[in-house]
This record gives C-alpha cells, sequence and structure tokens, in this order.
C-alpha cells in the first residue's frame, strides 16, 4: 500500500497543500514548525481516524480558518494493488470565533471514505499507516494509558470486532459507575449490576484474549529485532491485564475463554465492595498494561532514553509485520524527525528495513539527518512555511 496524494486546506500551517507521492522511501526536510510533520499526522489520521497530536479537532485548524470562518480539510488517495481508497476528513468554521482560546470554536465534522460518510471508528482498517515519532519514548517510559492506546489502534488497524467491543465496554463501564456512585449514596443496586457485571464480562473476554495474543506475538516479532538494532540486547514483554489476585494467580497464557468468563467473574465479586466505596472501578482492560524488560529490569524504571528509543522502534517495526499479517497488505511507515537521535549504524538498518515496505515517508531538518545518499529515496520533499516542493 502506499499514499499517492495528500491535500490539505486550512490544516495546521498547510493553508493549501497538493502533494503528488511516489512508491518507495520519501524523504521530507525542513526547518522546526514549518510543516513537514503536520504531513505525516495527516496521513496518520486519514488511516485510524483520529489525531495523534490532539483529542481536539479544532486544533487542527488554521489559525485564520478557526477564527474567520472557513473549511479544514485533509485528503488522502491509498493506493493497494489496482485497488484505490480515498479517505478525507473536512471540519467547516460557519461562524468566526472572538474568543481566547480557539478550542472552543464551534464546528462541523465529517468523516468520508470513497465520498460515503462514515463514523469516525468506521474509517480505521481502510488504509494502514504505522507511526514512530519522538513522543514513542512513553510506549516505554510513560503510563499505561499510552501503551493501551498503542495496542487498541494495533489491533483495530485489522480487527473490526475489537475495535467495537472497546466501544462497547466503554459504554458498560459509564453505566455500572453510575450504578456505583448510586450505591454510595444508598441506593440497591443489587439487581441492576448483575446485568452490568455479565454485559462487562463478555465485552472484557474479548479484549483481554486479543491483546494477551497479540502482545504474545509482538514479542515474538520485537525480540530479533530489538536484537540487531540494540547490539545484542535481551528484550521481555508480558501481558499485565488489570483484573485483581485472580489474574496474577492464573496461568494467563493459557486460559481458554469460558475461563477468562469465570475468572473476570470471581475478580468482579471480590472487588465490588471496595469499589462501591470509592465510587469506581478497580478491575477491566480500561486499566490494563504491558510490562517491557530489558535485561531482566523494567524498563520503564531502568532504561536510558537511547535504550527507551531503540525499543519503541522495534515495537513500531514489529508493528508494520503484525499489520501486514493480519490485514494482508503491507503498511505504509512513517518516521517523524527520529533519525537524527540514532547513530550511523541504526540509520543504516532503518533504511535496509524500509525496503521491506512499499512506501516509507521519513521528516528531518535536512537530508544528512536521515542518513542516506539522495539517490537511496524515490522522492526528495521540502518544506517551507507550510509549502511543500519536490526537490528535483
Amino acid at each position: 500500500m502506499y499514499l499517492r496524494r495528500l491535500r490539505l486546506l486550512g490544516f495546521r500551517n498547510h493553508v493549501d497543500t497538493e502533494l503528488p507521492l511516489e512508491p518507495g522511501t520519501v524523504a521530507i526536510t525542513g526547518g522546526n514548525g514549518h510543516g513537514k510533520s503536520t504531513l505525516l499526522e495527516a496521513a496518520h489520521m486519514l488511516s485510524v481516524g483520529k489525531s495523534s497530536r490532539t483529542s481536539n479537532y479544532t486544533e487542527l485548524a488554521n489559525h485564520q480558518v478557526a477564527t474567520k470562518g472557513g473549511r479544514t480539510h485533509a485528503l488522502g488517495i491509498f493506493v493497494q494493488g489496482d485497488a484505490t481508497s480515498r479517505i478525507q476528513f473536512d471540519m467547516q468554521f460557519d461562524q468566526p470565533f472572538g474568543g481566547n482560546d480557539i478550542r472552543n470554536a464551534s464546528s462541523k465534522r465529517e468523516w468520508k471514505v470513497d465520498a460515503v460518510p462514515q463514523k469516525p471508528i468506521d474509517v480505521v482498517g481502510h488504509a494502514n499507516v504505522v507511526l514512530f515519532e519522538v513522543a514513542d519514548l512513553n510506549l516505554v517510559l510513560g503510563s499505561a494509558a499510552g501503551r493501551r492506546r498503542y495496542l487498541n489502534i494495533l489491533i483495530s488497524q485489522y480487527d473490526a470486532e475489537y475495535k467495537r467491543a472497546l466501544l462497547r465496554l466503554d459504554h458498560v463501564r459509564r453505566s455500572r459507575v453510575a450504578l456505583l456512585h448510586g450505591a454510595r449514596a444508598g441506593a440497591d443496586i443489587n439487581d441492576d449490576i448483575v446485568f452490568w457485571d455479565e454485559r462487562f464480562r463478555d465485552e472484557s473476554v474479548k479484549i483481554t484474549l486479543t491483546r494477551r495474543d497479540v502482545i504474545n506475538q509482538l514479542a515474538q516479532l520485537a525480540r530479533p529485532i530489538h536484537n540487531v538494532l540494540s547490539g545484542g540486547e535481551s528484550m521481555e514483554i508480558r501481558y499485565t491485564p488489570a483484573l485483581g489476585p485472580k489474574s496474577r494467580e492464573a496461568d494467563m497464557d493459557n486460559v481458554d475463554a469460558p475461563g477468562m468468563s469465570e475468572l473476570i467473574e470471581q475478580s468482579l465479586a471480590e472487588v465490588r465492595q471496595r469499589e462501591v466505596a470509592v465510587g469506581r472501578m478497580l478491575i477491566g482492560p480500561h486499566l490494563d498494561d504491558f510490562e517491557i524488560r530489558l535485561g531482566g529490569q523494567r524498563a520503564r524504571n531502568y532504561a536510558s532514553r537511547g535504550q527507551a528509543r531503540t525499543i519503541a522502534l522495534a515495537l513500531r517495526l514489529s508493528e508494520a509485520d503484525m499489520v501486514k499479517q493480519h490485514a494482508g497488505r503491507t503498511p505504509i511507515v512513517l518516521f517523524d524527525d527520529v533519525m537524527s537521535e540514532m547513530d550511523s549504524n541504526r540509520r543504516a538498518l532503518i533504511l535496509e528495513r524500509t525496503s521491506d515496505f512499499d512506501q516509507t515517508l521519513m521528516t528531518a531538518t535536512d537530508e544528512e539527518s536521515l542518513g542516506g545518499a539522495p539517490n537511496d529515496y524515490a522522492q526528495r520533499v521540502h518544506i517551507r512555511d507550510g509549502v511543500a516542493t519536490t526537490v528535483e
């Protein structure tokens, strides 16, 4: 798969960008703040239905569009063999905004795939894109929430039932928390909580077993990649579901669906009184994590930034391999300003690895930071003040 064309209107500092792209490795250079990362953000967003940099869509708008009214638009044309997918995002600001914070500006948003309106969740999977960025250090050093998000985006690219289970679980969890608040106020919730416990159990089984299997596969793929990139350091990845003491006692690798259902039932019963006392859920997939160990030590506590960067890169390259296996097509791989922080050996290994993909987009302040020669790239693009120019 490759991205043949990217069009941005009023999207961050891109006023009107029309960029035809070639298969192969594309080098995108430009100064900081000129808009090269925005190209990758848009390409990734059109694949996963959300921005990698903000949860507030209005932040995507060019300031003039948001304050004076107008349109923010992103269009990607993705090619897979003889098939073409046209994915677009539109945000309309009908009224000028006079406030101090444009994040509060009123807008109407719409997603389309091949001209058919879609919900954001249904955009996922029409194109497959894997993004590696400097913030990926947080996959190793950051909170569990970032690692759950990473898993959810990875799995949702090829498993439609998983992404729907996530939505249903969120609804169930909110309903169950409302009951817990009622119980704290003295309401009798015994009959109602049984219904929501069963719903929570059923959705959690699907999510938990899927995450377990994906992490086991991810670990197998990432270990040899990390071994090469790190020069021989050993890395382990282990799923840590948030199902209370019962899950820590069980052999999670060998629990089947009925066994997982029973384990979740027991765990819910075990923590119910404590949940009523605090008014929130204490177990469940919304609290899951996975643990990365480097040389037997928890990477989150002991890894240097360089080691964390290498682990994150191994995870992203493994993610690309998994998407290829499960979705049946090679994803587009995006490297956003990360090559400059790597030594020449790692740069060479990455450039060699990119030959496995139909298209790779790499950004840097200059080509020297990418580590390759001009003839290593199928296309070279330079960005200045939001204007993209192909370099001959």
